[in-house]
């Protein structure tokens, strides 16, 4: 291909006007550096990259040392290497990704590329080369490779925790049965130690059921994850469905459930169903002992989506503690009086997350429970 005029004219700018350099290298890079090879302690260094390097450049020497303590040691090894190498060999490019110390301590990614000049005879005597900061880049990638590590971790862990709550109820139910075996055995001793042993079996017996149950739902909500479709359905009728579904629960008292609102609601029924099913049970669970529970479910259409409220009347629970009751196995209340695994409320979180959603929870001792899941529009 022929020299084009415009081409030879850029040259000659190149080696009459010092500003052209200047705009190439401060418009698309980041520090030029040239090194006398034949006096290969002497380097000029471009202002511009101890700038990137948060250094005043009036501060340093033209000098090769000056840099050397800032690179990275590996990263010096092989940017060495390649320096060898490319200058055997012109065809291997000189061209490494380093990682340089900037003064805040924190670890500034250049692509440092360079080209060997050579005299008559072929031996190398300068080298000229180019800085480019790619930290954002880099630390995009690392983010990336993290978030793809951590996705794996989490799909592992999930599947573990599924095969060992599906795995542990086989010895749990065959446990069931040789207590029922000893009760038939025991059944004409009326010793008062005696009797009183097995219902405190039965209770842990039960305990244990319902904390492989909740791990076995929690982890199910988490292999479906992936596959999440949001549709629009009626909101009323999934509560309907919670409320006959509990309606054998057992609770001392009498219950009703109220629903007001907007009727529709744009989620995934399955897990929507799943998240009310377990406020409910919350809420039976800490009902008040000398009132009728009233939970009252209300759909509000606000301008950054809909607003499901849960509230009931139950015994309540110290304002403090109200984000915390979403974590896993949190609990608040005394154990003996109120049975559970602490992992309810933190399903409902985990539902919420995968919306896209939110959930928030306010209360006082005494004063009932109000849960608030906030869906975007944009579900």
């Amino acid at each position: 291909m022929a020299t084009n005029y415009l081409q030879t004219e850029l040259y000659k700018l190149f080696k009459t006007d010092s500003t052209v350099v200047d705009f190439i290298e401060q418009g698309s890079l980041d520090g030029l550096w040239y090194w006398d090879l034949e006096n290969p302690e002497h380097e000029w260094m471009s202002p511009r990259f101890w700038l990137t390097m948060g250094i005043d450049p009036s501060t340093k020497q033209h000098l090769s040392a000056e840099w050397q303590d800032l690179i990275h040691p590996q990263d010096l090894e092989t940017a060495l290497s390649n320096f060898e190498k490319h200058c055997a060999d012109p065809n291997h490019p000189y061209d490494q990704y380093v990682r340089y110390k900037h003064v805040s301590g924190k670890w500034v990614w250049v692509r440092c590329r360079g080209i060997v000049i050579r005299d008559g005879s072929g031996k190398p005597i300068r080298m000229l080369g180019a800085h480019t900061d790619v930290t954002k880049i880099m630390e995009a990638r690392e983010t990336e490779r993290w978030a793809k590590e951590l996705q794996q971790v989490n799909e592992d862990l999930t599947t573990l925790s599924y095969a060992a709550s599906h795995d542990l109820k086989a010895p749990l139910r065959s446990l069931v049965g040789l207590i029922d075996i000893l009760k038939q055995e025991y059944a004409i001793d009326h010793s008062a130690d005696t009797q009183a042993v097995f219902p405190l079996i039965d209770q842990q017996l039960e305990n244990m059921q319902r904390l492989l149950d909740s791990v076995q739902d929690l982890s199910s909500i988490e292999s479906a994850s992936q596959s999440v479709v949001a549709k629009e359905f009626n909101l009323a009728t999934v509560v309907d469905q919670v409320k006959r579904d509990l309606q054998f629960s057992e609770i001392d008292q009498a219950w009703r459930v109220e629903f007001n609102g907007e009727q529709n609601l744009r989620g995934n029924r399955v897990l929507i169903y799943r998240c009310l099913l377990n406020i409910f049970q919350n809420s039976m669970k800490y009902a008040s002992p000398d009132t009728a529970l009233t939970i009252t479910v209300q759909n509000r259409k606000l301008p950054e989506g809909y607003q499901v409220s849960v509230t009931d009347n139950g015994v309540g629970l110290a304002k403090e503690h109200c984000q915390k009751m979403f974590d896993y196995f949190s609990k608040f209340h005394d154990s003996a009086q109120y049975a559970g695994t602490g992992l309810g409320l933190a399903i409902v979180r985990r539902v919420m997350t995968l919306h896209g959603g939110k959930v928030s929870a306010s209360s006082e001792v005494g004063q009932g429970m109000r849960i608030e899941l906030l869906f975007p529009v944009l579900v």
